[in-house]
């Protein structure tokens, strides 16, 4: 087992700050740390295994989890399917001035202000959240990396407005599981996630899962936070969004694209989940 003290890990002492982006491999041997470290899951699969004096539990991560390791907790990560991870660790001293603020946010309080071998709740980002989520994390890449004038304020500002987003998130109350019984699940929504476009249906994706319909629908919810076809749904509205602004492709071509076998269909869900029609959405972005 390794264990990484701060004393160590961080190059610059007086800001204990560091953010990376990693592939992890299928398994990943036993670590703990005397900092915090936020993950968020950018794509792929895993189980997150935690061990305690209470004994050890397991977690089923997908993409778009966000969830804290707390100082002194041994961790480690299993079953890896295409699993990439940003990691931010950190000393709490970094937001000491804005902690206070920061806690006026569900999501901050649930990653912050959970014990060490207390249960786990993770956040889920969807979509439009997780893309900002990881510009942000990239800014602090880079700043970090380049260290060019105002160094440590731009990878401050970018961590604090990383929170802001992730603290406002679904917060998740996640059941620890002995054997990797999810597995099937996250291959589910890991499908899902890569093959919106196509044609899906609710008892296909069950079958996927190795669950009934019924069993599944609470799974996703449980997870997720949505039923499996309003996620669906969000899906290819935010592909939409993408194509309506970086492309010149006509209605027609992009209801086809994203999954929708009807173009007034497609307006019609965009201006109920968007509060305006693809049409003009496409104008404002050429003012």
């Amino acid at each position: 087992m390794r264990y990484y003290k701060s004393a160590d890990f961080f190059i610059d002492q007086e800001f204990p700050l560091s953010v990376s982006k990693t592939r992890q491999r299928d398994f990943m041997v036993e670590h703990g740390h005397d900092f915090i470290e936020i993950v968020l899951v950018s794509s792929g699969k895993s189980l997150h295994r935690i061990s305690g004096d209470s004994g050890n539990a397991s977690y089923g991560l997908i993409r778009g989890e966000v969830f804290t390791v707390m100082p002194g907790e041994i961790h480690s990560y299993c079953d890896s399917k295409n699993f990439e991870i940003y990691n931010i660790a950190f000393l709490p001293q970094v937001i000491a001035g804005e902690i206070d603020e920061l806690s006026e946010l569900n999501g901050v309080r649930s990653l912050f202000f959970r014990k060490n071998g207390e249960p786990h709740t993770h956040l889920y980002l969807d979509a439009p959240r997780r893309t900002l989520a990881a510009q942000y994390l990239q800014e602090m890449i880079y700043a970090v990396s380049r260290k060019n004038p105002a160094w440590k304020l731009q990878s401050k500002t970018a961590f604090l407005n990383f929170l802001l987003i992730t603290g406002s998130a679904e917060v998740l109350k996640c059941n620890p599981v002995k054997e990797p019984v999810r597995s099937l699940f996250l291959e589910s929504l890991d499908y899902l996630e890569k093959n919106f476009q196509r044609k899906i249906t609710l008892s296909f994706l069950a079958r996927l899962a190795g669950m009934s319909v019924s069993g599944y629908t609470a799974q996703f919810r449980r997870t997720v936070g949505l039923s499996p076809m309003e996620y669906l749904i969000n899906l290819r509205l935010n592909r939409v969004r993408n194509l309506l602004i970086h492309s010149d492709k006509e209605l027609s071509e992009i209801a086809f694209e994203c999954g929708f076998c009807d173009t007034n269909y497609m307006i019609k869900m965009f201006r109920i989940h968007e509060k305006i029609t693809p049409a003009k959405l496409r104008r404002n972005q050429k003012l």
